[in-house]
């Protein structure tokens, strides 16, 4: 939901500081919720998936739509919701999988950060007053959609769903990719209009001959960087706390090898930063390819797909790293 109005401008500090008690509230309630209770956890996944793709539906869905009294809209907040529920599915259907917790910080990571931001930085709202936004319905659904992208992250944080450590990087760097190329995907193929990828457009303006701005690109890499930063201190900073506080004793890295861990850690950073940087020049591998329609599409999954393969290659011999250093144990012992 976006309006050509910016709130922020016309909205008093104490009704912006009204919006921002909104996810305050919401991470209390995710707090006081019951965390080891197996049967209340999944029982609440499932009603987050389901009131997921239903707020999503009502505002990409015209009849659903029209008995709220808004405008459908095609926009890429109610796709990211619609990413959230299938990745929970996925999370409730197999919660012991590798994949899951890959999964759970992709939506914890850029979700998250757009839901917070969304709520600080109010500029899809068109009341002037804190008290105006619940006299629209658009603005109920804005606030319920938003409500959604930060409550979401923030239980399966707080409930140990997700435990957020030092790999959480890798994963905020994978949902940049991976939100990101559906984003201009979605844009390529006119199913939908963004801001966010207006936004992206005028960052980098200039596509053609890859002739880009260094200003523009230092924007570009300390936004990424920040965001990796900051999601390794998050991840940091739990680990720490689960370790001395709970007495968890788990370790900072999953691998077991320095083999394994040197492995791991190039290829991440093959992969996030490789796709990342793809994901950046696919607009202007198009234009110099000169791809058109279908082909165009498609070819805004290919940083999806870089990542994905050099991923999977990356954990294949990894484990093998592993299993070597074992069975060389096993010989020596």
């Amino acid at each position: 939901m976006f309006f050509s109005l910016n709130a922020m401008n016309q909205m008093e500090l104490t009704d912006r500081l009204a919006l921002v008690c909104i996810p305050v509230i919401l991470l209390l309630v995710a707090m006081l919720m019951p965390r080891k209770n197996k049967v209340f956890s999944v029982v609440v996944r499932a009603l987050m998936i389901v009131l997921l793709a239903g707020v999503a539906a009502f505002g990409l869905v015209s009849p659903l739509a029209d008995l709220i009294g808004t405008t459908a809209r095609i926009s890429f907040i109610p796709v990211v919701m619609l990413v959230e529920a299938l990745f929970l599915l996925w999370g409730l259907l197999f919660p012991d999988a590798y994949l899951t917790q890959g999964l759970y910080g992709l939506i914890c990571s850029v979700p998250l950060a757009a839901g917070l931001l969304g709520f600080i930085f109010p500029t899809w709202l068109s009341a002037a007053a804190f008290i105006d936004v619940f006299y629209s319905a658009e603005s109920i659904l804005a606030i319920a959609q938003y409500a959604a992208l930060v409550f979401v992250p923030l239980y399966l944080i707080v409930s140990g769903a997700y435990r957020m450590r030092l790999s959480s990087a890798w994963h905020a760097l994978f949902g940049m990719t991976f939100l990101g190329s559906l984003l201009l995907t979605l844009v390529r193929a006119d199913l939908i209009t963004s801001p966010a990828y207006d936004t992206l457009s005028a960052i980098l303006p200039s596509f053609e001959n890859f002739a880009f701005g260094t200003d523009a690109l230092k924007d570009f890499g300390i936004l990424t960087g920040a965001a990796v930063v900051l999601a390794l201190l998050a991840g940091l900073i739990a680990t720490v706390c689960r370790r001395s506080v709970c007495h968890t004793g788990e370790k900072f890295s999953a691998s077991e090898t320095r083999g394994a861990l040197v492995t791991r850690f190039i290829g991440r950073i093959f992969s996030g930063i490789g796709s990342l940087a793809l994901l950046v020049l696919t607009p202007a591998l198009i234009d110099l390819m000169g791809l058109t329609g279908t082909a165009a599409t498609l070819f805004c999954l290919v940083p999806i797909a870089f990542m994905l393969l050099v991923q999977l290659f990356v954990e294949f011999a990894a484990e093998d790293t592993e299993i070597k250093h074992a069975q060389a144990a096993t010989a020596n012992a």
